[in-house]
């Protein structure tokens, strides 16, 4: 851990060289791009804050150079991040100043990708019905154009929004398709062994799933990113865990806590796979308390579960409050809330979690 800090600091401060460079030799084209590193680099380490100010001076100069596109791309930037921390309402506001700008310039793909843009906020609001029909629509429309690796990365972004949803066929032959397009293409397929370990795992084959996060855990380490690290962690523990090795799927999983910011919304699968690990290990008291923590975290951020998990959730839960009885597992639930969340989240020992 020590060793990513450091590496992701030298790489902020080259990053913020090159700015400095470019605003001194006043390159407006090349200020934006050192921007966009440093936009890149703060989202990689859960840094909002930094992402967000520096995607509004690169939003100011994108506007100064008239660049549509640039412009495009800042407003979705924040959609993610005001996404990310449950601000809904400014996320849609933002993606619907992007898709309005593309309309007016008849800019065909972007008009798509905001579209998609909007199906991915519909959902994480809960909104599954609309997610559903705004992704459709988006599937169609796509079919009328070439198949490039732009079209493969929205193919394959379909096919996650799908997988999510629940339907777990089309998404699996729709992620294929975009593997195979990529393949061709030459497109980046750094991403796959992720995707594929996520649509084994809702296959139920757990074991080329543990395979697949096993291999991408070792890729996401080498890129440094933690946010990734920490999402494919949780991954990798759930997976061990759902195979009946939870002692196996622990140490993962809390590795994972330890690389997430307490307001980000990976944080709350991570403590809800930390409580299914708990509750399999035989303490259901601890299962309960991080599962109360993850409802606080869910509200607090209103961020929906994926409805492809709820039915595993809603077992679980109910497997644990019926070991606990409901006086003890409501008991277990509130009280120590505050507590377990601060102590998670401080990096805590081995021994609180």
């Amino acid at each position: 851990m020590a060793t990513g800090n450091h590496n992701a600091d030298r790489q902020r401060s080259l990053l913020e060289q090159s700015l400095v460079l470019r605003r001194a030799a006043g390159d407006r084209q090349g200020i934006a791009w050192a921007l966009v590193g440093l936009i890149q680099h703060a989202l990689r380490c859960g840094d909002t804050v930094a992402a967000r100010a520096f995607n509004a001076d690169r939003l100011l100069l994108e506007r100064e150079l008239r660049h549509k596109y640039g412009e495009i791309a800042c407003l979705l930037t924040f959609a993610n991040i005001d996404a990310a921390s449950g601000h809904y309402a400014d996320a849609l506001d933002h993606t619907s100043a992007a898709e309005q700008i593309a309309q007016h310039a008849a800019m065909e793909w972007e008009v798509i990708e905001t579209r998609m843009q909007r199906a991915w906020l519909a959902l994480r609001a809960g909104e599954t019905a609309h997610a559903t029909e705004l992704a459709s629509q988006v599937l169609n429309e796509l079919r009328r154009f070439d198949r490039t690796l732009r079209y493969a990365h929205l193919i394959r972004g379909i096919g996650v929004h799908r997988l999510w949803i629940g339907f777990v066929t089309e998404a699996s032959a729709l992620i294929e398709e975009a593997f195979e397009l990529d393949r061709t293409l030459g497109g980046d397929t750094r991403d796959d062994p992720f995707v594929f370990g996520c649509v084994a795992y809702h296959c139920g084959d757990f074991a080329s799933a543990q395979t697949m996060f096993a291999q991408d855990l070792l890729l996401m380490r080498a890129s440094g990113n933690p946010i990734a690290i920490a999402d494919t962690l949780t991954w990798l523990g759930r997976t061990l865990t759902a195979r009946g090795m939870p002692r196996a799927g622990l140490p993962h999983l809390r590795e994972s806590i330890t690389f997430l910011p307490h307001n980000h919304d990976l944080a709350t699968p991570a403590l809800e796979a930390l409580a299914v690990c708990s509750s399999a290990l035989g303490d259901p008291t601890r299962a309960a308390c991080l599962w109360g923590a993850a409802a606080i975290q869910r509200e607090r951020l209103q961020c929906s579960m994926w409805p492809v998990d709820r039915p595993a959730y809603e077992r679980d839960i109910a497997a644990c409050r019926a070991a606990l009885g409901d006086e003890a597992f409501d008991a277990a639930c509130l009280p120590e809330l505050a507590l377990a969340v601060a102590m998670l989240f401080a990096g805590a020992p081995d021994t609180t979690l």
